[in-house]
């Protein structure tokens, strides 16, 4: 956000906002996948304030994320992946406060999308089956019920079909999970039997084999004489191995205009990044380990940690005793904040309860690539999942010590909704060692007559998050044994972690349409406040806001030109504490051909300050991909903004572009 009106402040402010950044989309994991549906959790360098599906349909779901005011407005380069185990293909790319993700494979009936506990992260849901079948084929509407957990319907309608196509194998599998389902153990294991009799090889009778041994293996444990059931040979599942990821290198360049003629390098570097699996399943080990980091080379020689370490860890899940075990960099579980560098260990208590007991040291930023040993968390977390998966409530309590001092107790619970037209997120973190409330989360989600789509939220959170390492905040001493050495006691640094830490509060609702001729809009009023923070002699130290808000709406027409091509028009008003903006962009994604994409965007803001300046910004790109195959894409952004202030007659100007360009090779 441009606020200055120096020509020396402009530039520098320029460059925080526009200066080309890295990947937003930082990890994605998949939570579980069956035949139906598979889920996801996404986790993004920067929070996330609003989450719409503006496209549920065969091949192609399509996600909106709005940015919170707050986010800097940085450039925001398209870029595509393929998300874990080869389920889909996904493109993400921006216009001014929006982030778009796309989401595309042939087997995607639709999808629902849900924001985190934590503000960077975002739950996927994708519905998957095979859309050669019919929508009043009995089998098809056997799928489409177990994908809205309904299971005895399911039932009914697979019966039906079987009676007419008995030897269908298809059929017989998803009986099967059917019958898991419903609970019917022992009937599933006769359906998987059954159909391991017609099934002599490929992927089909290895992924029945390996639900028959988990089911014997249920069986087994509730019937001692069964126990030797799982060396059985028909039941072992075939191991595979499997070895994935993406590795890509990027070019970033900022240069800038001074007054007098001459053109100054703000930025010059190279980021290599890259993004490695390698998945073992055999019969009773589902094995995955995750190499995920980067190294930024900067030729200006400004930056002071170019390293980056985004994930390292083994997860290892037996399948007989659902004991999983996570050893290394991985995204802490609910209730922490951010990463850890340690282990989580879950075991089943009962049916659909889970308990979770991990500990580690926490991550301050992924350019820590080494562990912080000065700090410790350890941490039980209570998870409970019913068998449809409707629901999911996680119980949790959680301790951090630094510098041998206690930086965070924290208990709370996450209740997250997900059915097919509802979804909702319920998240209360408090912390008992400050006896304050730290955050309180709401976010509720509802999808009307397949073509509304409404949600609401509500948020109150410490920002940022309470932790005796706030009293360093304004400190020329940075760690807490410094303060303790200059004489500080324990109670005094927790009244300085308070008056330094602010309360943010907000709360927004959105709606989309969508008119069913390619046609869609999305229209949300979002409103927010953030205290100030002072020192403990009551001196400010960050100036608060009053209430501010922002209306916008944003236009889509997809399926033109071509049917691959897609348009948005965007119209965004926001009123702050010292002045007010209008901003207005227009993009598409065009397709050249079928390796050739271009996308065009022009943006225009308008802000009025009090104190009576008008600031102008022009801000043209565009970004060209080229994919000669799926495993390679080249790409290249350009783009510039001409910056134009005035203040009683005072006019001002400068002029940026910038250049972004590399490839990304994925196997």
């Amino acid at each position: 956000m441009i606020r200055a009106l120096s020509p020396a402040a402009w530039l520098t402010t320029a460059v925080a906002w526009a200066a080309p950044t890295t990947d937003w989309l930082d990890d994605t994991q998949v939570l579980y996948q069956t035949k139906q549906e598979a889920a996801l959790k996404l986790t993004f360098q920067i929070p996330l304030n609003r989450i719409t599906v503006s496209q549920s349909g065969k091949g192609r779901c399509v996600v909106q994320i709005t940015l919170p005011p707050n986010v800097p407005r940085t450039l925001i380069p398209e870029r595509s992946g393929t998300f874990p185990d080869n389920l889909a293909q996904w493109t993400l790319s921006g216009t001014a406060n929006t982030l778009s993700l796309s989401i595309m494979a042939s087997k995607i009936q639709g999808c629902r999308a849900q924001a985190g506990s934590q503000p960077s992260t975002l739950y996927l849901t994708l519905r998957t089956g095979d859309t050669r079948s019919a929508s009043n084929n009995d089998l098809e509407r056997a799928r489409e019920a177990l994908a809205r957990q309904q299971p005895e319907q399911a039932l009914k309608a697979l019966q039906v079909h079987l009676d007419r196509h008995p030897n269908d194998t298809e059929a017989l599998e998803l009986l099967g999970v059917v019958q898991e389902r419903l609970g019917q153990i022992a009937a599933a294991r006769d359906t998987y039997q059954a159909l391991l009799a017609r099934l002599a090889t490929g992927k089909a009778r290895s992924r029945v084999q390996a639900r028959l041994f988990a089911l014997e293996a249920a069986l087994a444990d509730s019937n001692p004489a069964l126990k030797d059931v799982r060396k059985k040979p028909e039941i072992r599942q075939a191991a595979r191995s499997d070895l994935y990821g993406s590795v890509s290198s990027f070019y970033r360049s900022y240069f800038l205009d001074n007054p007098g003629g001459s053109t100054e390098t703000v930025q010059s570097d190279l980021t290599t990044d890259a993004d490695l699996v390698y998945r073992y399943r055999s019969g009773n080990l589902d094995i995955k380990s995750r190499l995920s980091g980067g190294y930024r080379n900067d030729f200006l020689g400004k930056s002071v940690n170019n390293g980056q370490l985004r994930a390292a860890y083994i997860d290892v899940l037996f399948k007989s005793s659902s004991q999983r075990l996570i050893a290394g960099r991985q995204s802490g579980p609910v209730g922490t904040l951010g990463r850890l560098d340690g282990l989580d260990y879950s075991l089943p208590v009962t049916k659909g309860l889970r308990l979770h007991a991990f500990g580690g040291f926490p991550v301050a930023t992924t350019h820590d690539t080494s562990p912080d040993t000065s700090a410790h968390t350890l941490g039980l977390n209570l998870e409970l999942t019913p068998p449809s998966r409707s629901y999911r409530t996680t119980v949790f309590v959680n301790q951090t010590t630094r510098d041998g001092l206690t930086e965070r107790q924290a208990v709370g619970a996450e209740f997250r909704l997900t059915q097919p037209k509802q979804t909702g997120l319920l998240y209360l973190d408090y912390d008992v060692y400050f006896s304050e409330l730290n955050t309180a989360y709401t976010q509720l989600g509802w999808q009307a007559a397949d073509t509304d789509y409404l949600s609401f939220s509500l948020d109150y959170r410490r920002s940022p998050t309470l932790e005796l390492s706030n009293a360093t905040i304004g400190q020329s001493l940075t760690r807490l044994e410094q303060l303790q050495s200059a004489g500080f006691s324990e109670a005094e640094l927790k009244e300085m972690a308070l008056d330094r830490t602010a309360i943010s509060k907000s709360a927004g609702v959105s709606w989309t349409h969508d008119y069913g001729n390619q046609w869609d809009t999305d229209i949300n009023l979002d409103a927010w406040h953030l205290s100030g923070i002072t020192d403990t002699q009551g001196n400010l130290l960050s100036a608060g806001t009053n209430t501010e808000y922002n209306l916008g709406m944003q236009l889509r027409r997809y399926g033109w030109p071509q049917k691959t091509d897609s348009l948005w028009w965007s119209l965004r008003y926001t009123h702050y504490t010292a002045s007010d903006q209008i901003s207005g962009s227009i993009s598409a994604r065009l397709h050249a051909s079928s390796r050739l994409t271009w996308r065009p965007v022009l943006r225009l803001d308008r802000r009025a300050l009090d104190t009576g300046a008008t600031e102008w910004l022009l801000k043209p790109e565009v970004t060209l991909q080229f994919r000669p195959d799926k495993a390679w894409l080249w790409e290249t952004t350009l783009g510039s903004e001409y910056i134009q202030s005035d203040q009683s007659g005072l006019s001002t100007d400068a002029l940026d572009y910038y250049l972004y360009t590399g490839i990304v090779w994925s196997f």
